[in-house]
């Protein structure tokens, strides 16, 4: 477990205070309806039953119920934060040892796998089902990979009775053994991500490279990637590639170093979640070196729209591309919500054929790009020095902020758009922006309000919280945030600010180790 907050925290905090508390008694987290004043949490659950009508005649219907959960003594309970699991004590193995608990993965984008290790066991699952019960006992530990006995000494990396080094393999779900001779430096390891760790010495990658012993034991050898002399460098993790020294290596499990500057990497969203990392000479796609001509020559290059970002309405014989807007709909023409790219001399619109390799990619150049000004209600060329791409079904033209499908944000004022940007956490992207001063939540969008004139405005009313203590602020999962003081929760109907305070409940945190 990297960090572990506890908070006793049992005193009233006015309701006027928080304007979620006023509207409602009670705050929403994953599956649990807590209610603070009462005492007591609500949990949703699978239903279902047959029905008969008046010819006797049976029909089935399923759904959801929610009633007081029995189970949850909220005067003793605690609710602990694993990665995007949110679970309350009552609903956690009891034969796992929670003051011994090593996290080494959290379900951090929403897949809510776990990953992790007290005094005794490995374990693929820590949870009770919805009904407090624990149906297998066995299934969910690895009981080959047994580290009672084992001393562990911190990333990952554990000690023998016999001296014996192992580490555990997140990859292929092995307690590894390390060779006699590795070179790392126990005292100053630190686990990067994936495969890769780090001393004062240099970076390391561990899996492959093996040996057998004549009794087929297998070793790992440690492989250097690059020297450090002395210093502690720490590497800089991105969604796709880290950055050590001068040195840029793929997230991959096995070594790849990428032929890119690290002082001049800049990333295309191509497809979906697939990113182009290129340093302007250089170009790379899921870790392989693009050979086109156009991917050579990219230092220029501005994105204006991404990989499904919204739909492009193409005219082949005038060669131009019209953003959607209530004025001109994509209904009943040519469409394509391929990446955008502007070259510096024609716009790129670059179809990954649903992300094979680049040698499949369709390259069809445009001369212009017809963008629906809010303010003139009039389509124009595009001014791509008034233009900033800011992520999925963003963009900022002339100081308006638009999003869902070309529609201006109502409360635009309330943001900095020039400053508006991804909220990373350690390396992992999430579902909020900021400028620096306001969180935006962008996830789940579907629960977006509009105005009913002649030109759309989309409400963002709920997805804009101010007043972060953003020194704190730390990421749980993609959707929960928390500060010091709140836990901003977001889902569908935005983002729901729960004061910590005012729940009254301990709180413990797990993060990955």
């Amino acid at each position: 477990m990297k960090a572990q907050i506890f908070i006793l925290l049992f005193c009233i905090t006015p309701l006027s205070l928080f304007s979620q508390a006023a509207k409602k008694d009670y705050y929403q987290l994953g599956r649990y309806r807590l209610y603070p004043e009462q005492r007591y949490v609500m949990t949703e659950r699978a239903a279902g039953g047959t029905n008969y009508d008046d010819e006797g005649n049976a029909y089935h219907w399923d759904g959801t119920i929610t009633a007081v959960d029995p189970l949850i003594d909220y005067d003793k309970t605690t609710l602990y934060f694993i990665g995007n699991n949110i679970i309350f004590e009552e609903y956690l193995n009891p034969r796992v040892d929670m003051s011994s608990l090593k996290i080494f993965k959290t379900g951090f984008d929403r897949y809510y796998n776990i990953v992790c290790a007290d005094k005794k066991y490995i374990y693929y699952d820590i949870f009770k089902n919805e009904d407090g019960e624990d149906e297998d006992k066995n299934e969910n530990i690895d009981k080959d990979n047994r580290v009672s006995g084992k001393k562990y000494l911190g990333s990952r990396v554990y000690k023998g009775k016999n001296g014996q080094l192992y580490y555990f393999d997140l990859q292929n779900g092995y307690l590894e053994r390390l060779a006699a001779d590795s070179p790392l430096d126990l005292s100053t390891l630190k686990f990067a991500c994936n495969r890769f760790f780090y001393d004062k010495n240099g970076f390391y990658q561990l899996g492959d490279d093996y040996s057998n012993d004549e009794d087929y034991n297998s070793y790992i050898h440690p492989k250097l990637l690059d020297s450090s002399g002395g210093n502690m460098i720490m590497p800089v993790i991105r969604n796709e590639y880290i950055i050590y020294g001068t040195s840029v290596y793929a997230k991959s499990d096995y070594t790849k170093q990428l032929n890119l500057s690290p002082d001049k990497i800049r990333c295309f969203d191509i497809y979906y979640d697939k990113t182009l990392l290129t340093d302007g000479t250089a170009s790379y796609y899921r870790n392989e070196e693009i050979q086109q001509e156009e991917f050579k020559q990219t230092k220029n290059w501005v994105q204006v729209g991404a990989y499904g970002s919204f739909i492009l309405i193409l005219d082949d014989e005038t060669k131009t591309i019209h953003f959607p807007s209530k004025k001109k709909s994509y209904n009943f023409q040519k469409q394509s919500n391929a990446c955008l790219i502007w070259d510096n001399e024609k716009y790129l619109l670059i179809d990954t054929k649903n992300g094979l390799n680049p040698t499949a990619w369709k390259i069809t150049r445009y001369e212009d790009v017809q963008i629906f000004n809010f303010e003139t209600k009039e389509y124009e060329s595009l001014d791509i020095n008034r233009y900033r791409f800011v992520g999925e079904e963003l963009y900022v033209y002339k100081g308006i902020l638009y999003s869902n499908n070309c529609s201006p944000v109502v409360e635009r004022d309330e943001i900095d758009v020039d400053r508006l940007v991804p909220f990373y956490y350690e390396g992992k992207k999430t579902e909020y922006y900021t400028d620096g001063k306001v969180l935006l939540y962008h996830g789940n969008r579907t629960g977006y309000k509009s105005t009913g004139n002649e030109y759309s405005e989309i409400h963002y009313e709920n997805r804009i919280v101010k007043n972060v203590d953003f020194s704190t602020l730390k990421a749980i999962s993609q959707d929960i945030m928390i500060d010091k003081d709140h836990i901003y929760n977001g889902s569908y109907e935005g983002v729901e600010v729960i004061p910590i305070k005012k729940l009254g409940l301990r709180i413990v945190m797990y993060t990955e180790d």
